[in-house]
């Protein structure tokens, strides 16, 4: 099941950006259904395109278009990283939040899981099927200035992506 908590936009009009709220949060929890880690469901994997939904209606709801594609590339390698390192047994109850917060010109994303170590960008070679997503996350941020990395207290990663007039 999948929990979606937002405070409400008071944009009267979407495509009006200049009547944007100040601050704006969400925030969407769902259970791991997997049951070992690094095995990923059937129904784990289609979470990755409900939350990418989730996450780009709310930033057409708050008028951000141009942040779309990075934005969305970002949440799918948070959120697949997260399931796919978060799987336990559904006695342990593991669960993933993604939190968006729209606050002082920057869109951060945060995932939070309950999987254990910390994530860290590799040198995938050519033929490797996997190993990329995050030196992709990281070219990303870089060229729109922004930052990535993660908490070393929990097991949340973020990004913070600046809105400038281009982003509007």
């Amino acid at each position: 099941m999948t929990q979606t908590i937002a405070r409400p936009c008071p944009v009267a009009e979407k495509t009006d950006v200049s009547r944007r709220p100040a601050v704006d949060l969400m925030a969407t929890s769902f259970a791991i259904e997997g049951q070992e880690v690094g095995v990923v469901s059937a129904i784990d994997a289609r979470r990755v395109g409900h939350i990418r939904r989730i996450v780009a209606a709310r930033l057409r709801y708050l008028g951000l278009p141009s942040l779309l594609d990075p934005a969305l590339t970002i949440v799918s390698e948070f959120v697949s990283n997260a399931i796919q390192h978060s799987t336990r047994g559904s006695g342990e109850g593991a669960s993933v939040t993604v939190t968006q917060l729209y606050a002082r010109g920057q869109l951060q994303i945060l995932v939070q899981d309950a999987g254990g170590g910390q994530p860290q960008v590799r040198d995938a070679s050519a033929d490797a099927e996997s190993g990329r997503g995050l030196a992709i996350v990281d070219k990303i941020t870089a060229e729109m200035g922004g930052r990535w990395g993660f908490t070393s207290d929990s097991r949340t990663v973020y990004c913070v992506l600046p809105v400038g007039p281009a982003a509007r």
